[in-house]
């Protein structure tokens, strides 16, 4: 109602109002309750005065006539005294009850409710937006609040207040959800506790936010800048692309001209450049080349998102870049790199990179910032081009050789007495240096660019630079194929001919090389290719200066990478390895830095091999005790729970401070990298604990959010459901929005697919005051799963705060099939199913026919689940109803389980005489159940011989458990015998050919059997059982990542060898 009063406002526009003397919002109809995020929930009842009382022609507002202008006698000021800029404290929310009340029209209660102003000042404040447990409105509502307000009071809102407003709303016309949600340095982290509601397109609002702003006379910031770009171009991406100059690229030019362009943050322009990309014309190609050669030379260093554009070119194969346009970027990468050589002639930069990312610019490792690789020299050479702006020290003559060195290099690549296509071809091959790729062909093409088809190689060539970093860069690696081998080795043939023909390369940049071709021996295990580098160094690059301190850390690391090589080829012996060395290597104050060094590498080629080597070495050498991190790091990245938790638990590690911080994400990390939920007991012991020792009293930093979501995971999986669930509360309790609802979805689901169904409906009611939008969804899905697996108790608990009505009827709005109105019981759903199943035509799918089969079985009986059968025509409709019966007779609460199971083989012989039905896996399932829930004629004993019949039929027994055609019990009874008579329609036996599924026929079985074992108290055969689910599920794990990997071999990678 109040936006058919706002455009009414607007259509009169203070002319011809004789018809509207006084308009109230509260005034204009009745008010609807069930709008619950109307702005009358937080703007008290306005008035809009179009004639003044003294009969003058009122005062026409200074604002467009598209705002309505708020009557003199509710100005804050007029009322209040002195205008201030921030609301007084004693303004709240109103309560639920003044929803429903209408507000007198006096103005002493009018003050005592909240203005529009006020309720917008109070959401934007920055305590509310960080805060944990903030106010939230819906976008609707702070859009009206914002409408209702004139422009003087708008210009009483800080300009930080305004720019958040304006990122809000960009945020959410940006992401389609809170899920898809990603933090950067645009977004607005707010958007987590919106509504779904609430993300939609709002970019009309937005280019209204930003011209408010202007008019205020407040200056537009950089962030300001961005979302008015993102609304403009926005307004035209629903408009047809032609052939040729289409109306879209016109408009998206005309628009992005309009921007200042002057303002600092260049980001603000990648919108529209790859917005031209994206057209994938040569037109709009070469206009957004143009603007990157615009930048390139105006500014010198270039944001992160302009660069991966300009890399996207270089190296995309779907863009079509011009012959002219390259030439042109060429040009303005030449010129950039003369006036840097003019103005910093004798400047380094130490922009340093992580290996472990795969783009050009990001976190500083030891090594990367040591230059002791040729992925190093590569990002050396890209930084003389495109310098970072990060302090410079006093260079060390080592480095000030490399600098030098890498600036000729890009000088002769890009020099301009080559033609364009060398140049490019050059740039692409300084791009695939410094990029991880799976392309290892990428490295043979390396010996045919750059012009140098006829030129012979030098000691420091960046043809060899470039191959060798392409080789380390090649993704994860560990071992090479023995065509790569070969390859290799006639790299470093000809390479080190060059070397010993020209020696008046500094070792500095030497040294990189060797190390290079050391690592590719360690990975390969070439210990020939590993004793040719080592004759190689001792002619002169094991030397260097006094005092250098880059050098020494150089000759420090290559010597690790020997050693490495040596162990990875064979040699186990520290005296062995450190002998072929120089004998200043092993000198006291050298070793405690080699040995960490060594395992740290150690451990990310062969977790296990540096395992055995800290087992072996540990007695007789002094190991650092921090060493082990690592190698528990990278043994749970293999997989090798086994030997890591000792380890981790005989290291006495206890994860305290921000080091233990810092080991605790490496170890999630790789925890969730492996992407194995099933982790050793020990383990997942050990984790609780230092999450509970860590976030006892504060939360976890907000990029281990994935990690510890995942580590929940595996602990609720693992058996460890109370410890995970202990966990959560206690992070949610140092910051309630630490997990967002996606998150809590993972986990409710991983309960409730794992029966705890009591600590899922405990997880509900602690997150539900949190997000109260998605209680009822979360309520909807237990509820759900509950009634299927027959938890009728806790589904009643679960339903009643969904509606003041009967489990019955809230199931059935549940199931999407309809209650009944009014409280009445189950029978009343299980009528209205029977007759939306007994319709002759049906759309339904096959989720919802189970749904209803289920919840007619449950209402109505197995009687008139019979009934149903006879009109079912569909062989797996029948085959599912089938099942649902005879599990309706395994299940019955009121009947004793002998009954139950005799019950069970007579419903089954009259389904299969009766109507043919045919019985399946499933079937064996519910027969077993019901078989194993017969405690008094079923003992221990006797389970454990109905197991091993299983296995003996064909069922998986585990590699650990049945070797050479035993049992896993060793019983000696076979063919069921001493057991009871297990119906002949029920399949036992295995066929050829057949598939055992393991999620629904395998998992489902085994769980019954532990849950018997366990009953009976036979806690032993338990655990054998838990073991061999184990076993059974790695398998299938293992079968499903050889499948992906040929999936990926045979479709995406080029797995030829390298000519």
């Amino acid at each position: 109602m109040l936006r058919w009063g706002l455009s009414t406002v607007r259509r009169l526009g203070g002319h011809d109002a004789s018809a509207l003397r006084v308009l109230r919002v509260s005034d204009t109809a009745r008010h609807n309750t069930n709008r619950v995020d109307h702005v009358s929930d937080a703007v008290p009842p306005v008035t809009y005065e179009r004639v003044a009382k003294d009969g003058a022609p009122a005062q026409q507002p200074t604002r467009s006539s598209r705002q309505p202008v708020v009557s003199a006698e509710l100005d804050v000021g007029a009322l209040a005294g002195p205008q201030v800029d921030t609301p007084p404290d004693d303004v709240r929310p109103p309560s639920d009850g003044a929803r429903d009340r209408e507000a007198p029209s006096s103005s002493s209660n009018r003050l005592r409710r909240p203005f529009a102003f006020d309720v917008l000042h109070a959401f934007l404040s920055p305590h509310n937006l960080t805060s944990p447990a903030p106010t939230v409105h819906t976008a609707n509502t702070l859009r009206a609040l914002y409408l209702s307000l004139p422009l003087d009071r708008i210009a009483k809102l800080s300009s930080r207040r305004l720019t958040d407003l304006i990122s809000l709303f960009g945020t959410l016309s940006a992401c389609d959800g809170p899920r898809s949600f990603s933090p950067s340095a645009h977004t607005n982290a707010f958007v987590v506790h919106m509504d779904q509601r609430s993300f939609r397109p709002w970019w009309n609002f937005i280019l209204h936010l930003v011209r408010d702003k202007n008019k205020a006379g407040k200056k537009l910031l950089d962030l300001d800048y961005y979302w008015l770009l993102r609304a403009r171009l926005a307004c035209v991406d629903g408009i047809e692309v032609d052939a040729g100059e289409g109306s879209k690229l016109s408009k998206a030019r005309h628009f992005y001209l309009r921007t200042d362009l002057q303002h600092t943050d260049l980001d603000v322009h990648a919108p529209y450049v790859r917005t031209l990309l994206s057209l994938q014309r040569p037109s709009a190609t070469t206009e957004a080349v143009g603007w990157l050669c615009t930048f390139l030379s105006r500014d010198a260093d270039l944001p992160p998102g302009l660069m991966t554009i300009f890399w996207d070119i270089i190296m995309g194969d779907k863009i079509a870049v011009p012959e002219p346009s390259k030439d042109k970027l060429l040009a303005a990468i030449w010129r950039r790199m003369s006036v840097i050589a003019q103005g910093k002639s004798d400047g380094l930069s130490e922009e340093v990179s992580d290996d472990n990312t795969a783009s050009f610019s990001g976190g500083v490792t030891e090594d990367s910032a040591l230059c002791v690789s040729a992925a190093d020299l590569t990002r050396q050479v890209l930084t003389a081009i495109f310098p970072r702006n990060y302090p410079v020290g006093m260079p060390t003559p080592a480095q000030y050789r490399i600098h030098a060195w890498a600036v000729q290099e890009a000088q002769d690549l890009l020099t301009p007495l080559f033609t364009t296509s060398i140049r490019w071809r050059n740039l692409t091959l300084l791009a695939l240096a410094n990029h991880h790729t799976h392309m290892l062909s990428q490295a043979g093409s390396a010996f045919s660019s750059g012009g140098w088809d006829e030129k012979a190689l030098i000691a420091a060539d960046f043809r060899i630079v470039a191959v060798l970093a392409i080789l380390e860069r090649t993704g994860n690696t560990r071992t090479f194929s023995p065509d790569i081998q070969s390859f290799v080795r006639g790299v470093w043939r000809m390479w080190s001919e060059a070397v010993d023909d020209d020696r008046s390369v500094h070792p500095a940049i030497i040294r990189p090389l060797i190390a290079s071709f050391v690592r590719l021996a360690a990975r390969a295990r070439d210990d020939d290719l590993r004793r040719r580098c080592l004759h190689l160094c001792g002619t002169g690059f094991w030397t260097f200066d006094v005092g250098d301190d880059f050098a020494k850390r150089q000759v420090q690391l290559l010597a690790v990478d020997f050693i490495v090589a040596a162990v990875m080829c064979g040699q186990r012996a520290w005296g062995d390895v450190v002998s072929t060395l120089p004998h200043f290597i092993a000198i006291p104050q050298w070793q405690a830095n080699l040995m960490k060094n060594v395992f740290v590498r150690l451990a990310d080629l062969d977790a296990t091999l540096a395992y055995e080597l800290f087992r072996a070495w540990s007695g007789r050498l002094d190991v650092p005790k921090e060493v082990s991190i690592p190698i528990c790091v990278g043994l749970v990245t293999e997989g090798r729970m086994d030997l890591a938790a000792p380890l981790l638990a005989e290291s006495k590690y206890r994860f305290v401070g921000e080091e233990g911080e810092r080991v605790l994400g490496a170890l999630l990390l790789s925890l969730a990298k492996a992407g194995n939920r099933y982790i050793d007991l020990e383990l997942a012991d050990m984790v609780s604990k230092a999450l509970h020792e860590l976030y006892q009293s504060k939360a976890p930093p907000a990029h281990f959010r994935g990690r510890i979501s995942y580590a929940l995971l595996a602990l609720i999986t693992s058996g460890c459901s109370s410890v995970a669930l202990s966990t959560f509360q206690s992070i949610r309790s140092a910051r309630p929005s630490y997990f967002p609802p996606s998150h809590i979805d993972n986990i409710l689901r991983t309960l409730v697919t794992h029966r705890q169904f009591r600590k899922a409906f405990r997880l509900v009611e602690n997150v539900e005051g949190t997000y109260p939008r998605h209680a009822r969804r979360w309520r909807c899905r237990l509820l759900v799963r509950l009634a299927q697996e027959g938890s009728s108790r806790l589904a009643k608990r679960v339903s009643s705060g969904l509606m003041e009505r009967s489990f019955g009827v809230a199931l059935g709005r549940v199931m999407k099939l309809g209650g009944p109105s009014g409280s009445r019981k189950l029978q009343l759903v299980g009528f209205r199913v029977l007759r939306w199943l007994r319709r002759p035509q049906r759309e339904e799918g096959p989720a919802d026919m189970r749904h209803a089969l289920h919840l007619l079985a449950q209402s109505r009986g197995v009687d008139a689940g019979r009934q149903v059968y006879a009109h079912l025509k569909v062989p797996d409709d029948r085959r599912v109803l089938g099942n649902i019966i005879l599990n309706c007779c395994a299940m019955r609460p009121r009947r004793r389980d002998a009954e139950n199971a005799r019950e069970v083989m007579k419903m089954l012989a009259r389904l299969a005489g009766e109507h043919g039905f045919v019985p399946d896996r499933v079937t064996t399932n519910i027969v077993v159940k019901a078989m194993l829930r017969w405690r008094s004629g079923f003992d221990g004993a006797q389970v454990r011989m109905l197991f091993d019949h299983l296995v003996q039929c064909g069922y998986p027994g585990g590699s650990r458990y049945s070797r050479d055609g035993e049992v896993p019990f060793g019983t000696a009874r076979a063919e069921g015998a001493g057991v009871l008579k297990v119906p002949v329609p029920v399949p036992l036996a295995v066929r050829d050919g057949e598939k055992l599924q393991f999620v629904r026929h395998v998992r489902p079985l085994y769980k019954m059997f532990i849950k018997a074992f366990f009953v009976r108290g036979d806690a032993v055969a338990a655990r054998i059982v838990v073991g061999i689910l184990k076993d059974v599920e790695g398998q299938e794990v293992a079968r499903a990542r050889e499948r992906s990997m040929r999936r990926m071999k045979n479709g995406n990678l080029d797995n030829g060898p390298i000519e």
